[in-house]
């Protein structure tokens, strides 16, 4: 017979299980504005996700919500299989433009396990690619030039303007002027008529 006094010893285990109690799955990247150049390829990824914790063999649910359609995903959905976390790429499968209604645009990714549902919408920026060559306006050029007018002095009635629909320094245009019939190779931004300071019209017309 065991003693019942106060030096008796009593034993017992604790059974100790981690858990997720909130069951709340974490999204990477955090950081919700994203930056992608634009002119990819299709099936290009512009954004690697990663959601965890998981269990090797659980079964992450996702959709990916555009209304611009930029990467032509319209509604898209994935089961993804995991291990400790579930990894999955955004691809394009569309060329990005730029120029086009593009220039930022939104992904909504809804994902969860086993009924739970989480949301996190990413901004996607693009970055420009000089893939635009300057457009001149009101082509052609007409004007009239005195005889005897000095180097340099303005054209009367002749303003040149361009327009690239690039932006930043890929949006700098350079004006070159070049006699009729020659193709520049030079990187000069403007040419000069030859010496005497003035130009005779009978020598314009030989």
């Amino acid at each position: 017979m065991m003693s019942q006094g106060p030096h008796s010893l009593l034993v017992f285990v604790l059974g100790i299980i981690a858990c997720n109690v909130s069951g709340q799955l974490s999204i990477t990247p955090s950081k919700t504005v994203v930056e992608v150049k634009e002119n990819n390829h299709v099936g290009d990824a512009v954004l690697n996700i990663t959601v965890g914790p998981a269990v090797k063999g659980d079964i992450l649910n996702v959709q990916l919500t555009e209304k611009k359609n930029c990467l032509n995903l319209r509604q898209l959905k994935l089961q993804v299989q995991c291990s400790s976390t579930c990894t999955f790429p955004i691809k394009a499968n569309s060329v990005l433009d730029r120029e086009s209604n593009c220039k930022t645009f939104r992904i909504t990714v809804s994902y969860g396990m086993k009924g739970s549902v989480q949301t996190k919408t990413y901004v996607f920026i693009l970055i420009d690619d000089n893939d635009n060559s300057p457009v001149f306006e009101n082509r052609p050029y007409q004007t009239s030039i005195p005889e005897n007018r000095k180097i340099n002095s303005t054209l009367p009635g002749l303003n040149i303007h361009a327009e690239d629909a690039d932006t930043g320094s890929n949006a700098m245009i350079a004006y070159e002027l070049i006699p009729s019939g020659q193709v520049s190779n030079s990187n000069e931004t403007i040419w000069r008529p030859p010496q005497p300071n003035n130009i005779p019209f009978e020598q314009l017309n030989r």
